[in-house]
C-alpha cells in the first residue's frame, strides 16, 4: 500500500476528506453502547469500558501511592551520613525511573501489539504492576541500605514495564472495540487515570495510618491482580484478526501532523509536572498551606480536569480535535502567566491572591484536559498517511502516544527543577507559560495554513 508523504500539502485527497468526515460524523451521532466492534453487545461494551476504567484508575492508583509514603521511609532506612546525603538524589531517580521505562517500552510494545495480543498484554500488564506493587512494599522488611535500594528500582522498573504493557494495550483496545467513539472513550478512561493520580496518595496515606507501611502496597497489589482473571472474559476475543501495511514508530514519525500532535501531548503534560512539583513550595510559602491543604489544592485541580475530559472528548469528536488541542495548549501558558502572577502582567498585584490563584488553576485543569483527543488525532493523521485502520496501527499509535505522555510526566520536575535553581516561582512559571504559548501558536500558524487539518 503506498502511503503520502508526510509533509505538509495545502489539500487532502477527496478520498481521505470523505473518509474523515464520514467517520467524524458517526462519531458524532454513535452512543457508546453502539458501533464499532458489531460481534458485541451494548451489555459487553460497557462491561469493556468499566474494566478498561477499572485498570487505568487502579493501575493509577498504583503508581502514585508511594509520593507520600516512600520518601520518610527511604530516610529512615538510611543510617550513616553518607547514605542520608543521597536519600532525595535516590528517591527522584527512583521516582522517575517509572516513567524511564514506560517511555523506552511503550513505543516497542505498540509495534508488536499484533503478534503479543492486546488482550495478554492487559492480562500481563495487570500482572506486573500487581506483581511490582506487591513486591515494593517488602522493602520495609529491608534494613540493609544498598538492598533496599535494589528492590525499590527492580520493583520500579518492573511496574513501569507492566504499566506500558497496560496503557498501550488499554488505548489499542479502545480504539479498535470503539472507533466510532475514540474521542470520547479516551476521555472517559482519562478521567480514569486522573481519578486515580487523585486517590493513589490519599489511599496510601490513609492505609498506611491503619496498618503501616506495607498494606497499601499490598492491597492495592491484590486489587490489580484481580484484573489478571477479569480482563480476559472482558476481551473475549484476540481483537486481532486483519493483516494490513505494517505501521511502525519510525514511519510515523515521518509525518509532521503527528510529531506536532506528539509534541503537544509531552509538552502539555510537563507543563502539569511542573505545577505539582513547585506549586508544594509556592502554596506553603505564600498562603501558609500545611501538607493536608497542599493535597487538598492537588485534588482540586483533579476535579476540573476529571470533570471536563469526557466533555472535552466529545466536542473534539464532534468538531475536530485540533480544534481543543491547540487552544487548550494555548490557554495553558496562558493560565501559568496567572499563576505566579508573572511580572509581565502589571496590572495585577506583585503578590497572588488566593482567589486568583484557585480561578486560574481551574482554567488551567480545563485546558489541560484538551489533549485527551490527542491518541484519536494521531490516528486520523496515521489513516491520511494511507494506513488502514487495523489493531496494529492502533497499537503502534498507542504505544507512541503512551512514550510522549510519560516523557513529559519524566521533563516537566526536571525541567522545573533546573528553573528553581536560577530563578523564583514567579519568574520560572512565566518561562514555562511563555513556551506553551508559543508553541502553540506556532502550531496554530501552521495548521490555519492547512486547513483541511484542523
Amino acid at each position: 500500500m503506498s502511503k503520502r508523504s508526510s509533509t505538509p500539502r495545502a489539500s487532502a485527497s477527496p478520498t481521505a476528506s470523505s473518509l474523515t468526515t464520514t467517520s467524524r460524523l458517526a462519531d458524532e451521532t454513535t452512543p457508546l453502547t453502539g458501533g464499532g466492534d458489531p460481534k458485541m453487545s451494548g451489555k459487553r461494551r460497557v462491561f469493556l469500558l468499566a474494566c478498561l476504567c477499572y485498570a487505568i484508575f487502579i493501575a493509577n492508583i498504583a503508581t502514585s501511592i508511594l509520593i507520600p509514603l516512600f520518601p520518610p521511609e527511604a530516610a529512615l532506612k538510611a543510617t550513616t551520613v553518607s547514605e542520608s546525603k543521597t536519600v532525595t538524589t535516590h528517591v527522584g531517580f527512583v521516582f522517575s525511573t517509572f516513567a524511564f521505562v514506560v517511555v523506552v517500552a511503550s513505543p516497542i510494545l505498540g509495534t508488536y501489539v499484533r503478534e503479543i495480543g492486546p488482550r495478554f498484554m492487559l492480562a500481563s500488564g495487570a500482572f506486573l504492576v500487581g506483581g511490582a506493587t506487591a513486591l515494593f512494599g517488602t522493602i520495609h522488611y529491608i534494613d540493609d541500605w544498598t538492598s533496599f535500594l535494589v528492590i525499590a528500582y527492580v520493583s520500579r522498573a518492573i511496574q513501569g514495564f507492566g504499566a506500558a504493557l497496560l496503557y498501550t494495550a488499554t488505548w489499542t483496545i479502545a480504539a479498535t472495540k470503539f472507533r466510532d467513539n475514540v474521542s470520547t472513550v479516551l476521555g472517559i478512561l482519562e478521567m480514569g487515570l486522573g481519578v486515580g493520580y487523585v486517590v493513589g496518595p490519599a489511599t496510601g496515606g490513609g492505609l498506611f495510618r491503619l496498618a503501616g507501611f506495607p498494606a497499601p502496597f499490598f492491597i492495592i497489589g491484590g486489587l490489580i491482580l484481580i484484573g489478571v482473571v477479569l480482563f480476559p472474559f472482558a476481551v473475549r476475543d484476540s481483537v486481532v484478526t486483519q493483516q494490513t501495511t505494517e505501521a511502525t514508530v519510525p514511519k510515523l514519525l515521518r509525518n509532521f501532523w503527528i510529531w506536532m500532535t506528539s509534541l503537544s501531548l509531552m509538552i502539555s503534560v510537563s507543563a502539569w509536572g511542573f505545577i505539582n512539583t513547585t506549586s508544594s513550595m509556592f502554596l506553603h510559602g505564600t498562603f501558609g498551606f500545611d501538607p493536608a491543604l497542599v493535597g487538598l489544592m492537588m485534588s482540586y485541580y483533579f476535579v476540573f480536569y476529571i470533570t471536563s475530559s469526557p466533555i472535552i472528548g466529545r466536542l473534539a469528536t464532534k468538531f475536530g480535535q485540533k480544534k481543543f488541542l491547540i487552544p487548550g495548549i494555548l490557554i495553558q501558558g496562558v493560565a501559568m502567566l496567572f499563576l505566579g502572577p508573572s511580572f509581565l502582567l502589571t496590572i495585577l498585584p506583585k503578590k497572588q491572591s488566593l482567589w486568583l490563584f484557585l480561578t486560574t488553576s481551574a482554567v488551567f485543569a480545563v485546558s489541560s484536559s484538551c489533549v485527551a483527543p490527542c491518541v484519536a488525532d494521531m490516528l486520523r493523521s496515521a489513516e491520511r498517511m494511507g494506513y488502514s485502520k487495523s489493531v496494529a496501527l492502533n497499537g503502534v499509535v498507542s504505544g507512541l502516544a503512551s512514550s510522549f505522555f510519560f516523557l513529559g510526566e519524566f521533563l516537566g520536575p526536571v525541567v522545573s527543577g533546573l528553573l528553581a535553581r536560577v530563578m523564583d516561582y514567579q519568574h520560572s512559571s512565566t518561562v514555562f507559560g511563555l513556551f506553551l504559548a508559543a508553541f502553540a501558536y506556532l502550531y496554530l500558524v501552521i495548521a490555519l495554513c492547512f486547513r483541511n487539518r484542523l
